[in-house]
């Protein structure tokens, strides 16, 4: 679903700015998600389930979403499309970073390696013959982008011993992050030019992509995200990021409004993100010792 979001924003952009676009998203993500948690009687459960993660609710739905978007998008203003969608894959490393060394939770040499190999893998996707490289000019924008990794980064980390408390709802969950990052977005799509106010040029085939960018790529797809984080360790699930700039090319490709093409090293980097995902996966049997278990048991809570 995330690999549909570049086709799509693309067409979108010509009307309205990214940070109109990025607000929609999260409005009708937060239509959908409400309405499918009072369909289940889940609604009363947010409460609880805010009061209890408060303070880490707020961080996560302020800094390493709303904000993470923010700078993402601003990024882009001062660097070329080839510069962000290569280094926004830094993140799993950043993943790995923050593991590291705030939860003393170490990645297996496999996933480094798978990620390694994922990463060269993208790079190799988003290539393209006629590229220009002056660092000189998308310096400033660079340091940005990498600054929206570290942002995601912490957004994956520190939303995974919350998805992993016995209990918690990643729906319920979802639903709460996507109710404070609509609180601090809106005023962006309000007042920022070609924001809200350029709506009334939408057609139908315009609204039915807002709204998949927003029930579907944010609602739906976070909803995934972090029932994978109850799961599974977060170095490995954030890896699966490599798959999107799979589906996007293939994407691209099919949509010929996007003018997009593919080369021979497009379909080398696909492979390669397949195998350093796959990699990455893999689990050795370890023999288990006291310490070790009485850790995994702790699930890397954040210190509140």
């Amino acid at each position: 679903m995330w690999g549909t979001t570049f086709g799509i924003s693309k067409i979108l952009l010509g009307t309205i700015n990214v940070f109109a676009l990025i607000t929609l998203r999260m409005v009708f993500a937060l239509i959908a998600l409400t309405i499918y948690l009072g369909a289940t009687k889940k609604i009363g459960k947010i409460g609880s389930m805010f009061r209890e993660n408060k303070k880490w609710m707020i961080l996560i739905g302020i800094l390493f979403f709303a904000l993470a978007y923010i700078v993402q998008y601003t990024a882009i203003l001062f660097t070329y499309t080839f510069n962000q969608a290569v280094l926004l894959n830094l993140q799993s490393f950043f993943v790995i970073a923050i593991n590291r060394f705030y939860f003393k939770r170490k990645a297996s040499r496999v996933v480094i390696i798978g990620a390694v190999i994922a990463f060269f893998g993208a790079m190799l996707i988003n290539l393209k013959a006629d590229l220009e490289f002056a660092l000189e000019k998308t310096i400033w924008g660079d340091l940005i982008t990498v600054g929206a990794c570290v942002l995601w980064a912490g957004f994956t980390a520190f939303s995974k011993p919350i998805s992993a408390k016995e209990g918690n709802d990643p729906i319920v969950f979802n639903e709460i992050i996507i109710i404070i990052a609509t609180c601090v977005l809106l005023p962006f799509g309000i007042f920022t030019p070609m924001g809200f106010e350029k709506l009334l040029l939408f057609g139908p085939w315009e609204w039915l992509g807002v709204i998949w960018l927003g029930a579907a790529c944010v609602g739906i797809t976070y909803v995934l995200w972090f029932s994978g984080l109850k799961e599974i360790d977060s170095s490995r699930v954030v890896v699966f990021v490599y798959m999107e700039p799979i589906f996007a090319s293939i994407l691209a490709l099919l949509i010929p409004a996007l003018g997009e093409t593919l080369s021979w090293y497009s379909f080398i980097g696909m492979a390669l993100c397949f195998v350093g995902i796959s990699i990455a996966q893999v689990e050795r049997k370890q023999h288990a010792i006291p310490g070790q278990t009485v850790a995994r048991a702790n699930g890397g809570e954040p210190k509140a």
